[in-house]
């Protein structure tokens, strides 16, 4: 184990740099503490650029969700989320590398869950990207950018929110410059006595973002903190 620790050390240096490797270290710790700190990004379609071509045997599109339903179990999704999901009528974006479910993307239009405490409410004209993941073994053949290229309404701008030290995701939009995604503030909660005290940046609130008590957290739907 303690090989293994020192074998991810020395990659995170080599990927990241001393400054980033400090901080993902100290950000962990407060994680563990209770303290969830994720910043907020946004960038209008029109920025994005054009998808590189998918390799032989992948290709990407729509997915109702009553779809996914037959497919589970799925990393990452499950069947309460799927019809949470459903309910709410948001959107999934899947890649597949031949019949295999390889990769997706959910888009929210009104809320989306955040914890088992908390609700995000999107805010009118924006479209809030959550819940992306892509397969590890298909990773690097540009299967997330391809979902991106997409799903482009024009009457919508994408917001969505990543932990400032997860630099795996961060860092990905500085090998495409061109659509490097606009800082929008930061959110987050603390965790205190299994209580989510949720926080949101003056930014961040400007777009109109908000933390809101979920139906399951016993208070009421549309409690906002």
């Amino acid at each position: 184990m303690h090989e293994r620790k020192q074998a991810n050390w020395r990659e995170r240096l080599r990927l990241w740099g001393w400054r980033r490797s400090l901080y993902w270290l100290l950000m962990s710790a407060l994680a563990r503490l209770g303290l969830r700190l994720h910043r907020v990004d946004t960038a209008p379609y029109r920025n994005r650029t054009p998808a590189a071509q998918l390799p032989d045997g992948y290709r990407t599109g729509y997915v109702p969700l009553a779809e996914l339903q037959a497919m589970l179990p799925v990393d990452g999704l499950n069947s309460a989320f799927l019809k949470q999901a459903e309910a709410h009528g948001d959107i999934c974006v899947a890649n597949f590398y031949l019949d295999q479910l390889v990769g997706y993307s959910f888009y929210a239009r009104a809320r989306a869950r955040v914890t088992d405490q908390l609700d995000i409410l999107v805010p009118r004209g924006f479209e809030y990207v959550y819940k992306s993941w892509t397969h590890p073994e298909h990773r690097r053949r540009h299967l997330n950018k391809a979902r991106a290229n997409l799903h482009q309404p024009a009457a919508l701008t994408p917001v969505w929110y990543v932990e400032t030290h997860n630099y795996a995701s961060l860092l990905t939009h500085y090998r495409y410059p061109a659509g490097r995604p606009l800082r929008a503030g930061y959110l987050g909660w603390f965790s205190v006595l299994g209580r989510h005290l949720p926080f949101t940046s003056r930014q961040a609130k400007r777009l109109g973002l908000r933390l809101v008590r979920n139906a399951h957290d016993g208070r009421l739907w549309h409690t906002e903190l």
